[in-house]
């Protein structure tokens, strides 16, 4: 996990800006052998009934390689396990 902290803002688990990102995983870079990213975002759930909003997160395809996982097969397996989801109220 990576955080930065910076003069403008001084939190010591500020999470790291995408440019920094992009900088820190440069093929260059001989500290980290592999970066993901992950991403938390609100979208909203339609189908039948009411629109519902969920959090979800966006990786990057990197975020399987520690696992050793191949990214397409680990949605596929997701894909399969995935059921209707029952608003409750």
């Amino acid at each position: 996990m990576v955080w930065e902290s910076t003069p403008r803002n001084p939190l010591p688990h500020n999470t790291v800006s995408p440019a920094d990102f992009l900088d820190l995983a440069k093929p260059r870079n001989t500290v980290f052998s592999s970066m993901a990213f992950i991403f938390d975002e609100r979208d909203n759930l339609t189908g039948n009934g009411q629109p519902q909003e969920v959090v979800v997160q966006d990786v990057s395809a990197s975020f399987f390689f520690p696992a050793r996982v191949d990214p397409s097969s680990a949605l596929a397996s997701l894909s399969k396990m995935a059921s209707p989801v029952t608003p409750t109220s």
